[in-house]
């Protein structure tokens, strides 16, 4: 005959740290009672076994540094041992094992976990590359609604920085200097023997100035800069009559064109002026690669009494605000 305490001994010395007499007794062993020799065994086996996976189980725990259950799931069918007959106590009549996670279970889940990490790591690079495949995208997008923003500033510029003043002479309600006609029209006007050159709008070509259907480059009177027409070609365009009038062009060429001018009725009642070149625009616009948002000025000048017109690129429009 054997006790639990002795087969302790045995199997793991007096100072080893494998198994205690705690270990027993926490699992309802009453060390104190004796039985056979093979029965202890089984006993302190069992209690070993236990215990060492719970330490392998601590350890995995620690070095995976995730978080874990102190105790396992139970066993399906509890581990069961008669020993009541061989002198255990009535009130510990079974030894149930408590069993922790076992060894494929464990790995099961650490497996299961390190997959959905590394779902989670190719989703997230999915996502990288998704981004900067629309990144160029977004940014063009964001490059053309930038350029329209600017042109219509552009615009808004160009029509409010001038205005008339009583003499009909260029003022700017800006510091800006006031435009100057480029030295080569400068010669070329001399060449003709023109005579009190003006400018009569500085303005950004719209839509409508560039559509085949309309045929015409308007001027509204509202942002003419100076008064440029004399009685007699006023009363002219009153009668609903055109000018006959010549223009050079951005390429010094000069170009035959009609020039009138339009009542445009308003809600309001209220007409609203405007000067137009027609006839000839069209192939005008071509030939001086003229596009929407061109920033040109219409300068006037005489021959001899005659007035002609001249028309300058100051600033070629932005493409991408089409």
């Amino acid at each position: 005959m054997a006790s639990p305490s002795s087969s302790v001994q045995a199997l793991g010395g007096s100072g080893s740290e494998l198994l205690t007499f705690e270990d027993m007794e926490s699992h309802n062993v009453d060390v104190n009672k004796q039985v056979t020799k093979f029965e202890c065994l089984l006993i302190v086996g069992a209690v070993a076994t236990v215990k060492w996976e719970e330490q392998k189980r601590n350890k995995a725990v620690e070095m995976d540094k995730l978080p874990r259950l102190l105790r396992g799931k139970p066993l399906k069918k509890q581990a069961v041992f008669l020993v009541g007959e061989k002198g255990f106590s009535n009130k510990a009549r079974e030894f149930k094992g408590e069993k922790l996670l076992d060894v494929a279970s464990k790995k099961k889940d650490l497996h299961q976990w390190r997959f959905n990490i590394e779902t989670e790591q190719e989703l997230n690079q999915k996502k990288n590359e998704a981004r900067k495949a629309t990144a160029p995208k977004r940014r063009n997008k964001d490059e053309n609604c930038n350029a329209l923003l600017e042109n219509q500033e552009r615009r808004k510029r160009h029509r409010k920085t001038s205005s008339k003043s009583e003499n009909g002479d260029l003022k700017s309600s800006t510091s800006l200097p006031q435009p100057s006609l480029p030295q080569k029209f400068k010669k070329l006007i001399l060449e003709m023997k023109g005579t009190e050159a003006k400018l009569v709008i500085q303005k950004a070509i719209t839509n409508t100035d560039t559509q085949d259907n309309q045929g015409r480059l308007s001027m509204p009177k509202k942002q003419v800069l100076c008064e440029f027409l004399n009685e007699d070609e006023k009363e002219k365009l009153e009668k609903d009559k055109h000018l006959q009038v010549k223009i050079i062009d951005p390429n010094l060429e000069v170009s035959d064109m009609n020039f009138r001018q339009w009542k445009l009725s308003k809600p309001n009642g209220s007409p609203s002026l405007t000067y137009v070149f027609r006839t000839h625009w069209n192939e005008f616009k071509k030939k001086n690669g003229l596009k929407e948002d061109d920033i040109i000025q219409v300068w006037c000048f005489r021959v001899v009494g005659k007035i002609l017109f001249a028309l300058v690129k100051v600033e070629e429009g932005c493409e991408n605000g089409q």
